[in-house]
């Protein structure tokens, strides 16, 4: 799959794409985290979409404080995402983000997710991983 960009998005998508933009400008990042999972479900081949998210998504991991029993439960996301990898990479990707959303520097959940953009034929799927995108090397892929 080619690479889509802002202009090609669908009207609905790009909507939501120019309100995401803007939430994290404001930084609500769980309102813009909500939006660009929307439009990535439509439109997965949106790689700027992708990292903006995984931005949204470190940045949010950042400002939140640490729980006191944060217990995690990305293991069992990953499990079925492994499994769904082989089925249907398309689905593995959208599961994988969940995981990722609470835990973006989960190390099995983004080489999985590199593994899934591959094998769905997804443009950049190391571009996705969340330490590329915390270093800006996102871009450069």
């Amino acid at each position: 799959m080619a690479v889509k960009n802002e202009n090609e998005l669908g009207e609905a998508q790009r909507s939501h794409w120019l309100k995401a933009v803007a939430a994290v400008e404001l930084r609500n990042f769980g309102y813009a985290i909500s939006l660009l999972q929307g439009v990535l479900k439509q439109e997965p081949e949106f790689l700027h979409g992708r990292q903006l998210l995984r931005r949204a998504e470190i940045t949010k991991g950042k400002a939140e404080k640490k729980k006191f029993f944060n217990v995690s439960t990305a293991s069992i996301g990953v499990m079925k995402a492994q499994r769904e990898l082989k089925k249907e990479p398309g689905r593995a990707v959208e599961l994988i983000e969940k995981v990722l959303e609470d835990e973006p520097y989960n190390r099995q959940a983004n080489l999985l997710l590199k593994e899934a953009a591959v094998a769905a034929g997804l443009a950049g799927g190391r571009s996705l991983r969340a330490g590329d995108v915390a270093r800006g090397e996102a871009a450069r892929h």
